[in-house]
Formats: structure tokens, C-alpha cells, sequence
């Protein structure tokens, strides 16, 4: 997302295009259109700056941005790196397996996804593996971290590389040799590549292995090649223990009445479960997501934006639970603002998951939704569904091409009278844009 700033100097020499880093960058690019010159632009007169120059110089601003990630990334693991700029560890472990893909032989499923799993000595596990793709933050002090400690540093027992999940890290490639037993992993892609799951067990390790003996303490490790476009899900669906219990507890204290209320009277009402063990099969992680993008309290401009709808659901549940904690049920807690809206907003999702074939046909009329890679179609006789409302689908779309623009009607939300509402129809602004959205 971009915001261009034209200043108020006569000649109108330069516009300042800003793009937002992630939290963890903390800093914003501004662009000169004067000075900056990339393969992508060539400015000579722009005394009078257009709506032309400022796409394109857009277009050079997110390659300035793009190419400051990569040096940040390699002057952080200069000294690993090879040519290309990409991360590669090499280090000794006691066992290596690759587990076989059992797609390979078949005519359907994702051929290009490979399992390794090995064993390391945890004094020699690498201090430099990629955090950034862990989406949960590892705090060190709560009752599981402890546990972990005591485990790994318990003089009396061998059996931590058992007791312990471990480590899961996506990897562009894992290779191994049999002569050296050493194991070489190459990250590639910052955004892809690191560590996903094992955060807290992997700062234990390093934060206390000084205490240990080579030979004393190991670690699994399960390393995932080729899924680069699976990896938000992958995510999610491995860093769920945290979640499922601040869920949990979180109905036990009767904090949903609000979104149970506003959705009583929907047919997939009985099918959202609140806690773990419950009957359903639309998670409130997943409803909490969808009104995390709505939330013009949160984010009420266009400098910040709810990327964690799609990449932390677990931020969504603390969000909400905070505003609960802080206001409760009063007209104050932006949830309960959020009421008149709620089920059009499941409603508009559905529709866009309905749509999104018929959409991209619009803008893409020779090309075919359904050799985009991550659509999907039905297959074996079985029939998919639109997630709320049971609508009949021809095509499975990924909730990473969803979501973005589900959050793009949060521009249609306003506050009016202490609730919210929209500024106008949001149904028939999808039908005028969503050709241009999908």
C-alpha cells in the first residue's frame, strides 16, 4: 500500500511516496521522484507531476523498499550468505530423514512440498535461524516457557529431543551429507523462510545451552521445502496451542455474547465454535479476523493496516479480548459499535467468495481462474461450499486472495450516533470494483 504527498512547492519538483514496512522495520521510504532513477523510471521533466509519474514512480519506490529488505537481510547473516544473497547453514546433526511426499505417484495434490526431519545436539544448533517468519512473539517468562527450561536443563533426563515438538523451519533447500553427517539448509525468501513454529523453544535453547554438555540435550528439527504458497496457512495452522487457550478461557468468561448475539438469527450460527473440543466447523479465530479488518478504532486511516487478520489470528483473539477486558459490553468496546455491520460483513465475504471467478473474467476474459495457483476445484464428486452461508462454489479461492479484499470495504465504514454503519451500499460497490479487486 502506497500514499503519495505532493508538496506545496510551486513547480511541484518531487513527490514523496511512502510505503509502510512491517512493525518490525519500523521506518517508511519517502521517494524523490528528482534524485531516484531505477531501470523502472526515467524522469526528465516533471515540473508538472502527474497521476502517471506518481504510478510509476511507485512502481520504483516498492523496488527501493524490496531492495533495502534484502540488504537488511544480508547484512544480517553476511557472513552465511552466498551469492545470491540467500541464508545458508550448515551443522552437524546425529540423524537425517527425508520423509517421501505421498502425492508424488498420484494424479492429484501438491507434488512440490518435501518433509526432512533430523535431530541436532542443541550445542550445535545455529544462533542465526530466520525469526521473522514465526508470527507469534516468544516470551520467555510464562509457565510453558519455565517447563521448557526445566526440561531442557534437568540434569537426570536424556529426553528432551522426545518430550519437546521442536523446531519447524521452511527452507528453499535441504541437503545432507553422509561423509560429514552435516546438514546444509539454504533460506531464501525473508518472507517465506525461517522459523515457524518452536520460537520459544529455540530462544530457551540458545538463552541456556552454555550450561549444557556436547552430547547432553537434543533437538528435533522438521524442515519443509516447497511451501512457499501454502506457508501463511502452514503458519497458522502449527501455532494454534497459545490460541486455543486464551479462546477458551475467553468463552468461559462469557466474552463472546457479543458476536453470539449479533449472529444469533444467522443459519451458520449453530456451526461457529468458541472453544476447544467444541462442535463446528467455523472457528471464532476466523470471525474475529474478518471484524479485526473493520475495526476503524484500530485502524482508522491509511497508515496502518490489519495484515494480522491474515497472518496472526492469535493477535486478532488478544485484540478482542482486550477491548472486552477495557470496556466490557459498553457502547464504548468498538465491537459492539461493530453490531449493525457484523453479518454483512460475513455476508460481503461470502459474496466475494462466490464471485471471485465471474470477477476475474471480468478484468481477465482469456485467462482461467482455475490454473491460478492456489485455486482450487472440486473434486472426486464432492461439492464445495461458501464458508457461511452454504452458497454453491465453482472454485476453492485461498483466504490469502479473500481477505485483502473483504479489509477493502473498512473505507465504506463509518461511526455515526456511537455505532457503525456504511457510508453506502457495500454490495453494490463489490458488484462496480470487484472485477478491479480480484
Amino acid at each position: 500500500i502506497i500514499h503519495c504527498r505532493q508538496p506545496e512547492a510551486v513547480d511541484k519538483r518531487y513527490v514523496s511516496l511512502i510505503i509502510p514496512c512491517r512493525a518490525h522495520l519500523e521506518k517508511s521510504f519517502h521517494f524523490d521522484c528528482l534524485r531516484e532513477k531505477t531501470s523502472y523510471i526515467t524522469l526528465n521533466n516533471i515540473k508538472n507531476c502527474g497521476i502517471l509519474v506518481i504510478q510509476m514512480a511507485a512502481e520504483a519506490a516498492y523496488l527501493k523498499y524490496y531492495t533495502y529488505r534484502r540488504e537488511r537481510w544480508k547484512e544480517k547473516i553476511m557472513e552465511y550468505t552466498n551469492d545470491r544473497g540467500a541464508l545458508t547453514l550448515k551443522f552437524p546433526v546425529q540423524s537425517f530423514r527425508k520423509i517421501p511426499n505421498p502425492y508424488l505417484k498420484e494424479e492429484e495434490g501438491d507434488k512440490e512440498a518435501a518433509m526432512y526431519v533430523a535431530i541436532c545436539d542443541v550445542k550445535e544448533l545455529p544462533a542465526n535461524i530466520p525469526m521473522e517468519t514465526n508470527p507469534r512473539e516468544q516470551r520467555l517468562t510464562t509457565n510453558v516457557a519455565k517447563k521448557i527450561k526445566n526440561s531442557l536443563l534437568d540434569p537426570a533426563a536424556f529426553d528432551f529431543y522426545l518430550l519437546n515438538r521442536g523446531l519447524l523451519l521452511s527452507a528453499r533447500t535441504v541437503s545432507f551429507d553422509n561423509y560429514s553427517n552435516q546438514m546444509t539448509i539454504v533460506f531464501e525468501d525473508p518472507d517465506v523462510h525461517g522459523n515457524v513454529d518452536g520460537g520459544h523453544t529455540y530462544k530457551i535453547i540458545l538463552a541456556n545451552r552454555d550450561q549444557l554438555d556436547l552430547g547432553q540435550q537434543y533437538v528435533k528439527l522438521e524442515i519443509l521445502t516447497g511451501v512457499e504458497n501454502i506457508f501463511q496457512n502452514l503458519a497458522a495452522a502449527r501455532n494454534t496451542s497459545v490460541q486455543v487457550q486464551d479462546k477458551s478461557i475467553a468463552e468461559l468468561e462469557k466474552r463472546f455474547e457479543i458476536i453470539k448475539d449479533a449472529i444469533g438469527s444467522e443459519a451458520f450460527s449453530k456451526r461457529v465454535y468458541f472453544k476447544e473440543n467444541d462442535s463446528g466447523d467455523i472457528d471464532v479465530a476466523d470471525l474475529l479476523a474478518m471484524l479485526n479488518m473493520f475495526n476503524i478504532h484500530k485502524y482508522p486511516g491509511k497508515e496502518n493496516f490489519p495484515v494480522v487478520s491474515y497472518s496472526a489470528k492469535k493477535k486478532c483473539i488478544d485484540y478482542y479480548i482486550e477491548y472486552h477486558k477495557k470496556f466490557g459490553e459498553s457502547a464504548e468496546n468498538p465491537y459492539v459499535k461493530m453490531v449493525p455491520i457484523m453479518c454483512d460483513i460475513f455476508k460481503l465475504y461470502d459474496r466475494i467468495e462466490i464471485s471471485m471467478s465471474r470477477f476475474y473474467r471480468q478484468k481477465n476474459q482469456s485467462g482461467r481462474y482455475g490454473s491460478v495457483k492456489g485455486v482450487a476445484a472440486p473434486k472426486g464428486g464432492r461439492s464445495l461450499e461458501s464458508k457461511f452461508y452454504g452458497k454453491q462454489l465453482d472454485l476453492y479461492s485461498p483466504t490469502g486472495f479473500l481477505y485483502p479484499i473483504l479489509g477493502a470495504f473498512r473505507a465504506l465504514v463509518k461511526e455515526e450516533n456511537g455505532v457503525y454503519g456504511w457510508k453506502t451500499d457495500p454490495f453494490a460497490v463489490l458488484e462496480r470494483v470487484g472485477g478491479e479487486l480480484v
